[in-house]
């Protein structure tokens, strides 16, 4: 209920449309299964608002708003990067995780500025849990990478992040995969298009509309991306919602734990910087 209400004020609707969205939702979150995956439900609801907006892509300028903005402060940080260190890796790593806050569908509270102080705070932050050192050392084992996208705006520090992981592995083959079609912040092909990850990976969209990783809903050719892949490093909570407990083993999560849900599933306080190992049950 409380994205459906956020998605209306960020899409602008009208007082009675915002109402009737509210009601549908009501109704929609009466009869379906909580067994669900949130981003499902989350995904269900994105298409109702739609449905009343004269647009299948209501937030592009937001997206655009967020990429731009977020590219002006990673010129700092390509600077502070530059020389190829483990420390730099292990750093850059962290800054991708710091821009999860970036998060139009969840129910914390973020604006421009507190991005940014949160994103330079990140040098004095340590990772809740911190499982780098196996994610760097399947890597080193590895010819395949499939990094999954997550939010605008974020996707400026997965570039560079992807950059460093290139210096570190340059015969690496890194595929960076997007959503199949708009839904709230989450990255399209035209958002990696823009900040320019092309240069750096091969990008696919993953053939769905959901803000996450669902496998079923997702393409035969994603799937077979997914499966092929020696390493998969999976951005934000909704992808760890749709992706953790599955089979695969060197899957990786980097994300920020956003509500108690998730902080109760990880052991870790809300608001939490993690890059952790899949766990297989």
């Amino acid at each position: 209920m409380n994205q459906a209400h956020k998605v209306a004020q960020l899409t602008q609707m009208e007082g009675q449309q915002h109402e009737a969205l509210l009601r549908e939702v009501s109704g929609y979150l009466h009869e379906v299964s909580y067994d669900l995956k949130p981003p499902a439900m989350s995904s269900e609801i994105w298409k109702k608002a739609l449905a009343r907006l004269n647009s299948n892509d209501p937030l592009r300028d937001m997206r655009r708003f967020y990429n731009g903005e977020m590219q002006k402060i990673s010129r700092k940080w390509e600077q502070e990067l530059k020389p190829d260190t483990s420390e730099n890796l292990h750093l850059a790593l962290k800054l991708a995780i710091a821009g999860n806050i970036i998060d139009f569908g969840t129910p914390h509270r973020f604006s421009l500025e507190s991005v940014k102080e949160h994103v330079d705070a990140t040098i004095h932050t340590k990772l809740a849990v911190d499982d780098s050192a196996p994610l760097f050392g399947e890597l080193d084992q590895a010819s395949s990478l499939l990094y999954l996208g997550d939010n605008c705006g974020e996707i400026v520090f997965d570039k560079l992040f992807i950059r460093k992981l290139k210096g570190r592995w340059p015969h690496l083959d890194i595929t960076f995969a997007v959503r199949g079609k708009p839904v709230l912040n989450d990255v399209i092909r035209e958002d990696a298009l823009e900040v320019g990850m092309d240069s750096l990976a091969c990008i696919i969209g993953n053939g769905d509309g959901s803000p996450s990783t669902l496998l079923e809903c997702t393409s035969e050719e994603f799937q077979s991306h997914f499966e092929s892949a020696d390493v998969v490093i999976s951005k934000g909570q909704g992808n760890f919602e749709g992706l953790f407990g599955h089979q695969k083993k060197n899957i990786f999560f980097l994300f920020m734990a956003k509500c108690r849900h998730i902080s109760n599933i990880t052991g870790v306080s809300r608001g939490s910087l993690l890059c952790t190992r899949n766990e297989q049950e």
